[in-house]
């Protein structure tokens, strides 16, 4: 089977032209999912055997790491080792600032082998987009429900964030019929998280949620939505439970 893959943007360097081979797994594997597949390509090791011979091993790899030995396994090395730096030439090695850890490069047979084995199929990326997965009324506590005027709405979801220099990305109530009331105040624009001034509302009119964003610098415009519709309402005139 060969490996599937998709073009991203490069973001860490300057070349708009620039961009990665992200791979798109077919399949996620742990050892029980890896004893599944040695026993159907007809192997002779039991499955008991193979579970008894997988913890010596992992046991005899952490009995060398603790003792702070190397391990050069053709699949795989491992190397002890300790987080962040030590300041000075006096200083020493403090679990809570320097934790231990251990360094893992691929092995000369996997990669070897992997190298001359591996096929690539191209396959078409689809464009990010926001998605809306919720919205709520801090004004009256009320989740994917109403939008009270003049209150605080947020937005939580996916690739949310938005240039707000940018006229023609936002966030904006469409109704049934007639233009989109875009939101002017934004407090908090994160990725994953919108709050904003809910702009005036047609009190018991029907709107859809969107936000409108471009993924890169100079990407096209992607459009999200809220999948439940909202109903406008103005400012309840008594106390608000929280």
């Amino acid at each position: 089977m060969p490996i599937h893959y998709v073009l991203r943007e490069n973001k860490m360097t300057p070349e708009p032209n620039d961009y990665r081979a992200v791979t798109v797994p077919t399949m996620s594997v742990d050892w029980e999912g890896l004893i599944r597949i040695i026993l159907q390509r007809g192997s002779t090791t039991g499955e008991a055997d193979l579970r008894a011979a997988y913890a010596d091993i992992r046991a005899a790899i952490l009995f060398v790491l603790l003792e702070g030995g190397f391990v050069n396994l053709d699949l795989a090395s491992f190397e002890p080792g300790f987080g962040k730096k030590v300041i000075g030439l006096t200083g020493t090695v403090d679990p809570a600032i320097n934790p231990p850890v251990v360094r893992i490069s691929t092995g000369p047979w996997l990669l070897d082998q992997f190298r001359q084995q591996a096929t690539a199929v191209k396959e078409v990326a689809a464009l990010p987009e926001p998605i809306l997965l919720q919205f709520a009324d801090l004004t009256t506590g009320e989740v994917n429900d109403t939008a009270t005027t003049g209150g605080i709405g947020r937005i939580d979801g996916e690739n949310l964030k938005f240039d707000e220099s940018k006229t023609d990305e936002g966030i904006s109530f469409v109704p049934s019929s007639g233009s989109p009331i875009k939101v002017a105040i934004v407090a908090q624009n994160f990725p994953k998280s919108l709050t904003f001034q809910i702009p005036t509302l047609t009190d018991q009119a029907a709107y859809t949620l969107q936000v409108i964003n471009r993924q890169s610098v100079n990407g096209p415009l992607r459009t999200g939505s809220l999948g439940t519709t909202l109903t406008g309402g103005v400012a309840p005139t008594g106390p608000v439970n929280p």
